[in-house]
């Protein structure tokens, strides 16, 4: 959402992919270990979900 705000539109233009809110990656020491994706509410509900579920793994 932020390359998009940013005014970089290609990301639009990746096959099999949508931008949305409420997909936050799970990184530790550098390294993608996971995601978290909550949908089912506005882009704003979805976000924060989806960051309460991350510092509840962070805990």
């Amino acid at each position: 959402e932020s390359a998009i705000q940013g005014g970089n539109a290609y990301v639009l233009a990746i096959d099999g992919v949508i931008g949305a809110r409420g997909g936050i990656p799970l990184i530790e020491n550098g390294k993608l270990i996971g995601a978290i994706g909550v949908s089912g509410g506005t882009g704003s509900q979805d976000e924060v979900c989806a960051k309460a579920g991350t510092a509840a793994i962070k805990q």
